[in-house]
């Protein structure tokens, strides 16, 4: 918790109408990337639901391999690298919301700044009440 003492002896670098247009700035900011959130995590997640190796695999497995006596022990290394491959894609893919995330964080602790810096004002600047 502040002390009155320090509080009182801060010198505001900011209007209190600049630190009411940064909080408003600031979260217009925020709310509309919390929304594009929603849109960011759907991308993302499509690639969840990609089946294109699978679907590959599956087509070769079931045309090629019989075909030209390809062992299912040497097909199953090259199928295993493909899964590994795209559990480390999946990853990748997911890592890129991190991003927003960590901006989302960012924007929300600024916020919070400007809106102890607008109390601390506030508070600092207050008038006694005259009889």
């Amino acid at each position: 918790m502040r002390s009155f003492h320090k509080t009182a002896n801060r010198k505001f670098a900011k209007t209190k109408e600049e630190i009411q247009a940064e909080i408003t700035t600031l979260s217009e900011l925020y709310d509309s990337l919390d929304v594009s959130m929603t849109a960011i995590k759907k991308i993302t997640t499509t690639q969840k639901y990609d089946n294109t190796p699978l679907d590959i695999m599956s087509e070769i497995e079931s045309t090629y391999l019989s075909k030209f006596g390809i062992s299912p022990g040497d097909w199953e290394d090259a199928k295993s690298a493909v899964f590994e491959a795209q559990t480390q894609l999946t990853s990748a893919v997911y890592a890129l919301e991190d991003v927003f995330k960590d901006k989302l964080d960012s924007i929300s602790l600024k916020l919070d700044e400007s809106q102890m810096d607008l109390e601390d004002y506030d508070f600092v600047n207050r008038q006694e009440p005259r009889a």
